[in-house]
């Protein structure tokens, strides 16, 4: 009943397509490694263990493709594990960035938090992969003094060419969530999970779907990872044509009317 479900809300609204193309390719980045300067500063908040780095992990898209759902069905299971538990700030943290105000990532490790996503990586700034980031970004937060790898030694107006991966925009894509809440009590505020297991659930944009920012690389930001352990994904995707059509990606055993892609299963 709950595919059913999930089918008729993501697949049914476009009529679907299955041409190659469109999914270049998923990919992660290391975005930061809690080094042990950061742990000795009074600031700081939220830390538990020593050796967390946060990942990031994007779809890459061929220009004017749109990511519509990331998604797991029973025939083809989802997940992203972790060999030990995800790190999610006391207090601050939750499941999706949009909902985590821009103002508190100046005294506290809220900024890496764990969480999924549809492109945001905060309240009002979307997510862009570090291998695009050769100039500095046209936008500024304040930070304390000599916080979370701060070069410069600003008090306020921290730039982020110090710490990028952040481009402002005054609308952002929010995730819609379909029978995943017992997944996502695993991303609140102090619990502890180590995966993200999806059998028959999925998380969405609605309409047309999730894009970059016509100046950036069309990536999306997927998921927000921040462990210290060793990370693994297994992903599903639905995406957009510029024709209005559907695509599905999974990641093993695809039926005639579905794709696959190697970047879709990774150890990292």
């Amino acid at each position: 009943m709950l595919r059913s479900v999930l089918f008729a809300i993501l697949f049914l609204p476009f009529s679907t397509i299955f041409s190659q193309g469109g999914l270049k390719e998923v990919f992660i980045e290391e975005f930061y490694t809690l080094n042990k300067a950061d742990l000795q500063k009074g600031n700081l908040t939220g830390v538990t263990s020593k050796g967390l780095v946060c990942y990031r992990i994007y779809v890459l898209l061929d220009s004017g493709y749109t990511l519509q759902a990331v998604y797991g069905l029973g025939e083809h299971p989802a997940f992203i594990k972790s060999t030990a538990d995800f790190y999610n700030h006391p207090g601050i943290g939750n499941t999706y960035p949009n909902i985590i105000p821009d103002k508190s990532l100046k005294k506290n490790l809220s900024y890496l938090d764990s969480w999924i996503s549809m492109g945001a990586c905060s309240e009002t700034f979307f997510g862009v992969p570090l291998r695009y980031q050769e100039k500095p970004l046209p936008v500024v937060i304040e930070w304390d003094k000599n916080y979370f790898n701060n070069l410069k030694g600003r008090d306020t107006e921290f730039s982020f060419r110090d710490a990028p991966g952040m481009y402002h925009l005054d609308s952002l894509p929010v995730p819609t969530m379909y029978n995943i809440d017992e997944q996502l009590k695993g991303l609140m505020s102090e619990t502890n999970s180590s995966e993200f297991i999806m059998t028959d659930g999925a998380w969405a944009s609605l309409g047309k779907g999730a894009k970059a920012p016509a100046k950036l690389p069309n990536a999306i930001l997927i998921a927000q990872i921040t462990t210290a352990g060793k990370l693994s994904y297994q992903l599903n995707l639905q995406i957009g044509t510029p024709e209005g059509k559907s695509i599905r990606y999974v990641a093993s055993n695809p039926t005639s009317e579905e794709l696959t892609h190697p970047s879709l299963i990774n150890k990292h």
